[in-house]
């Protein structure tokens, strides 16, 4: 990866859209959990009564952890590159007591 300006301190652009693409990947695993849980209840047979659309919701929500788990992952790894990545850098800043004076 190109590394990259940093937003604030330690923060860069590549962790930014790992952090996104994880919360957005953890978001859509939680909604496709919720919309299975109420397909299986009571209050759910209404809105899932034909047949024809039972299959196409069970194939969106098989898609829909798909992207998830991928989101999640890809977020995962580009979090942790960027961490090992600054890690092996060697600090630009110090902020000791007689730089600040």
């Amino acid at each position: 990866m190109i590394n990259t300006q940093e937003a604030y301190h330690f923060i860069t652009m590549p962790l930014l859209i790992g952090i996104v693409l994880f919360i957005f990947g953890t978001a859509l695993f939680i909604i496709a959990i919720k919309r299975k849980d109420q397909r299986k209840q009571v209050a759910g047979l209404a809105e899932f009564t034909c047949s024809d659309r039972m299959v196409n919701t069970k194939k969106m929500e098989k898609a829909i952890r798909y992207i998830a788990l991928v989101l999640l992952l890809s977020g995962f790894v580009i979090i942790t590159y960027e961490a090992l990545r600054m890690e092996s850098q060697p600090s630009n800043q110090t902020d000791t007591a007689t730089n600040l004076l």
